[in-house]
């Protein structure tokens, strides 16, 4: 005789999934620079005030500047001026460039007659460069 077939186990239950984690909190936000400073032009009231800042002033003819350096320069007058020449701006190749008024004067070594007053005088600028012994003079 034979018997009957035996009854197989209950299956097992999966075991309980495990809670995910929590995201995360993001970092802040830096904050933005600041803002970059104004150009080089002028703000004051003068012959110079709308072309550049802090000009030597000096009170007219006749005025010789004396060598420059070779940074840029600015200086200014209300006193009544007939005439001007530069001198050591375009020898070897280096050229600097003279203006009055914001009127360029790049062949400035013979004389020149100055434009029209601007603001009750003048602003005389060079541009910066080679030689440091470059000079203007004012008659």
């Amino acid at each position: 005789m034979s018997g009957t077939a035996g009854r197989g186990g209950a299956s097992g239950g999966g075991g309980a999934s495990g809670a995910g984690g929590s995201a995360g909190k993001g970092g802040t936000s830096g904050a933005g620079g600041a803002a970059g400073g104004s150009g080089g032009t002028g703000s004051g009231t003068g012959p110079c005030g709308s072309l550049c800042s802090d000009p030597i002033t000096f009170t007219g003819a006749p005025y010789m500047s004396g060598a420059l350096g070779t940074g840029a320069t600015c200086h200014e007058t209300t006193g009544t001026i007939s005439g001007f020449n530069c001198s050591n701006m375009t020898a070897n190749a280096m050229t600097r460039i003279m203006s009055v008024n914001g009127m360029d004067y790049p062949n400035c070594g013979m004389n020149q007659t100055p434009p029209a007053k601007v603001a009750g005088g003048y602003c005389i600028q060079v541009t910066a460069g080679n030689p440091n012994f470059s000079a203007f003079a004012i008659f």
